[in-house]
């Protein structure tokens, strides 16, 4: 792995390719090739101005401002990203027709990395891993009273609400491409919330800051059913797991 100067000075140089947005905004500039360096759109940070806040659990927080990226860590970022921290390429999930994936679908989310890989990728852009109340607190974002057991969008489940997301469509295997995806989409292909973040439920499931080396993954995925996209529906993976459904985006 690069030391940290070599991080620090990795990070300083792809501040060019930084867009910090505020909340509400959203845009990109369209991808480039396949093993190219990221693009704009890849790393658009959109800032969170934090408060006081009840998580799912009932807990009141106080969430510091900050910033969070409006995607999914692309297939195109995660190369650089690994590159840049000294990290192995995450195996290929094996998706039907979607051969050489994180080399070939450069719009799509990374998916196969760890949370302790994540971390590590996270830092390349002096970020980390949000927090799982810092997920729920954007996922809230435009919602009305008590988040939990709402979607990011309201309370419509998301075959009323017109599939706003990349999910088991219908809750059936057979059925899932109604949502116009069979497996991953390319990020941000769904509508933004108020604040201007993609995906914050379906496409994939997202990791969140590892505690006592296991991490909570937040917002369900491409195989989820409809209720395990409501926030506070989640499952738990040791920080060292990897799975095709879990990628991740990054905060700051």
């Amino acid at each position: 792995m690069k030391p940290p100067a070599q991080l620090c000075a990795a990070a300083a140089a792809f501040a060019l390719l930084t867009v910090l947005q505020s909340a509400g905004c959203g845009g990109g500039t369209a991808a480039g090739p396949a093993g190219s360096d990221p693009v704009e759109s890849d790393t658009v940070f959109i800032q969170l101005e934090g408060g006081e806040f009840v998580t799912s659990a009932g807990d009141t927080v106080l969430i510091q401002p900050f910033e969070l990226m409006e995607t999914e860590v692309s297939n195109r970022l995660y190369v650089w990203l690994a590159d840049e921290a000294g990290l192995d390429l995450p195996p290929d999930p094996g998706f039907p027709a979607m051969e050489h994936y994180l080399t070939a679908m450069p719009d799509y989310p990374v998916v196969n990395v760890s949370a302790l890989e994540a971390e590590q990728a996270c830092a390349v852009l002096g970020g980390r891993l949000p927090t799982l109340a810092e997920m729920e607190y954007a996922a809230s974002i435009g919602l009305s009273g008590p988040s939990a057991g709402l979607f990011p969008w309201g309370a419509l489940d998301p075959e009323d609400a017109e599939f706003p997301a990349n999910y088991l469509a219908s809750d059936d295997w057979d059925l899932r491409n109604q949502d116009g995806y069979l497996f991953t989409a390319p990020v941000g292909s769904f509508p933004r919330n108020p604040a201007g973040l993609a995906d914050l439920a379906g496409n994939v499931a997202e990791l969140t800051r590892p505690s006592d080396s296991t991490c909570t993954v937040f917002g369900g995925s491409w195989l989820s059913p409809s209720d395990d996209l409501r926030i506070g529906a989640y499952s738990t993976v040791y920080e060292g797991d990897r799975a095709r459904h879990i990628g991740f985006r990054i905060a700051r």
